[in-house]
């Protein structure tokens, strides 16, 4: 059963008269501008725990709230660490993508995907973490011209061409994806920017994160406020790297230590008595490279006193982010005898401090398990900051050549210059491998594009890499996990491949799989598009995500080998790879003669790169 929401307060009435007590033994801090906090209104926000979990019921359900008085640009980056097959270094979502399954994630390095937001006048815009926000479920889709509503535009330039006025606020621009992964434990960051991608000061942005976890007896929500760093005034100079706190802060600081009360693991729910309770630490690291993808070791220490005024320690490595039990020892299990739990305590709570010497954001979750992994009901602890940090450095994608964390000091303010933004990836590699990831040589040119050979139309993979274009963002990662219904089938990959003819049966259907009832029916195929056309509309966005569908995203060289049969990418600039997950079968096996292949790849902001184009040439038999 779900643990009463009125039990379940007197808990925390418990621990908060607990730490009121507490209080008198430790440091606080003042409410303070220059240093940042849970629920403050600022132009830079940090959601520290953003979970899915199919299997579990879990969702995380966030809302960016504007609160001007006129539209504001935002910048996201979702941050996750990437699970790999353990046997082949695959990128997985679940066991059952690994031939070893066995799907594990990754704790020493990360991945980030940035995408844009607009907000109109004091609109809340809320998204899941399962499903994102696509185009298509946009509250305000397309703008109105002033003047004239029954004028769709998507800029001022329409309505002006009609003789009318602006273009009313809309929603347009903002493209939300689903996390790329389920399981998928990450954090959020927001900053406010103008059009042209630039931070501005505008302290606009209020922010709150929901879990909801649904269960057989309904639907159990916990919240916490999103920790807001209000941009200081005049500090800005408009690039992509943000200092937090220090000598030459453009945003308020991030604390050097947190301090909060919580539940110590194990602790039985007094009230019901028919839970455990366990709490799950959530902190991140608020120095943040999203253009390197590089990181430092940090060893997070948690101290502090129990109602006894019994002193206890515990610490834990990690690297961006650190999602752990308090008394968890080794990967996801909790250990009865550690210091942070209640048979080491004595007690059900107590106040903790938690800190590594640098600035760190954070919350506590505290999970009631029927048994551990059964979770029916949690709650969020803020966390509140009590000791000013050093600087913080947070280089967002695009960001320029970064300076030493060490030399962060006066420097002299550039000139804001707009970043390109029509130019995104450049393909380094668009051509085919053999099945067991050998790269094949084209035959020839027709009219100018390289020609691919093959004796029959299936068994090979289809392997396509980037890397960042003029507009200096990362490509993107965007690809769709079946089943693609609805709105999310409108929504385009960031990776759009297209043949000009149909594959297989050319079945319309999007992402159809493996039917479990009928294991021996065709899957189906991909449609042909011809002439060559990218266009957002309903037929030419649901043929790209089906053949989307058959990509996978590959640790670089994962999927192709060099002539030792090491793991090889093709193109040494290469950053990103993706490949047909399996080798091209009868599903979408390529007609005999010439098939042209098409594909450009989107960044992470949507902007598109130039297409590339091959020749797939079926003997005939």
């Amino acid at each position: 059963m779900i643990f009463p929401s009125r039990p379940l307060r007197r808990v925390h009435l418990v621990l908060t008269l607990l730490a009121a007590t507490l209080a008198m033994h430790g440091p606080s801090a003042a409410e303070d501008v220059t240093l940042g906090g849970p629920g403050k209104q600022a132009a830079l926000l940090m959601f520290p725990y953003f979970a899915y979990d199919s299997e579990d019921g879990l969702d995380s359900i966030l809302r960016l709230t504007n609160l001007a008085n006129e539209p504001v640009d935002v910048s996201c980056v979702l941050v996750g660490k990437p699970s790999r097959c353990t046997i082949t270094g695959n990128d997985c979502s679940s066991d059952a993508d690994c031939f070893s399954n066995n799907c594990e994630r990754q704790h020493t390095e990360a991945y980030s995907i940035d995408f844009p937001v607009r907000l109109l006048p004091g609109q809340p815009l809320d998204w899941s973490a399962s499903t994102g926000l696509s185009r298509a479920d946009l509250p305000v889709a397309v703008g109105r011209c002033e003047g004239d509503s029954t004028v769709i535009c998507f800029s001022d330039s329409t309505c002006v061409a009609a003789g009318l006025e602006g273009c009313g606020p809309t929603n347009a621009g903002t493209a939300i994806p689903p996390v790329p992964e389920d399981p998928f434990q990450g954090f959020v960051v927001c900053v406010a920017v103008d059009e042209e991608g630039r931070p501005t000061e505008n302290n606009a942005l209020r922010g709150s994160l929901t879990l909801v976890r649904s269960t057989a007896d309904g639907d159990d929500t916990a919240s916490y406020r999103a920790i807001g760093y209000p941009a200081l005034a005049g500090a800005n100079n408009g690039d992509r790297t943000l200092v937090l706190g220090g000598p030459t802060a453009e945003y308020a600081g991030c604390a050097r230590e947190l301090s909060g009360p919580v539940l110590f693991d194990f602790a039985l729910e007094p009230i019901s008595r028919t839970t455990t309770l366990f709490t799950k630490m959530a902190l991140i690291d608020c120095n943040m490279d999203f253009v390197s993808s590089s990181s430092e070791l940090r060893e997070a220490s948690i101290g502090g006193i129990s109602e006894f005024f019994l002193g206890y320690g515990a610490s834990s490595t990690f690297r961006t982010q650190l999602v752990s039990y308090l008394s968890e020892r080794f990967e996801g299990e909790p250990d009865d005898g550690a210091p942070l739990s209640v048979a080491w305590q004595g007690t059900l709570g107590g106040k903790i401090r938690v800190g590594f010497g640098g600035g760190i954001a954070g919350v506590a979750v505290e999970e009631h398990h029927l048994e551990f992994g059964r979770i029916v009901a949690s709650s969020v602890v803020e966390l509140t900051p009590t000791r000013f940090g050093p600087a913080s450095v947070i280089r967002l994608p695009g960001a320029a050549t970064p300076a030493p964390m060490s030399s962060v000091g006066p420097t002299a303010t550039p000139t804001p210059t707009a970043t390109p933004r029509s130019f995104g990836p450049e393909i380094t590699y668009f051509g085919l491998a053999t099945a067991s990831g050998r790269v094949l040589e084209p035959a020839s040119q027709v009219d100018g594009l390289p020609l691919f050979e093959v004796p029959r139309g299936y068994g090979f993979r289809i392997v396509i890499e980037a890397r960042a274009g003029r507009s200096a963002q990362s490509p993107g990662t965007l690809l769709p996990r079946p089943p693609v219904t609805g709105g999310a089938s409108l929504t385009p990959p960031h990776i759009q491949l297209q043949a000009d003819s149909d594959l297989g049966d050319g079945n319309p259907e999007v992402c159809e799989f493996v039917d479990p009832n009928n294991p021996r029916a065709p899957i189906g195929g991909v449609p042909g598009i011809a002439p060559v056309s990218f266009e957002f509309e309903p037929g030419i966005s649901q043929t790209l995500n089906d053949f989307a569908c058959r990509l996978s995203r590959f640790s670089l060289g994962s999927c192709v080998v060099d002539t030792q049969g090491a793991p090889s990418r093709v193109a040494e600039e290469t950053t990103a790879q993706v490949c047909s997950w399996m080798p091209v079968d009868e599903d979408i096996e390529f007609p005999i003669g010439d098939t042209t292949l098409s594909v450009r790849w989107l960044d992470v902001d949507g902007n598109p790169g130039e297409v590339a184009q091959i020749v797939v040439r079926v003997a005939i038999p």
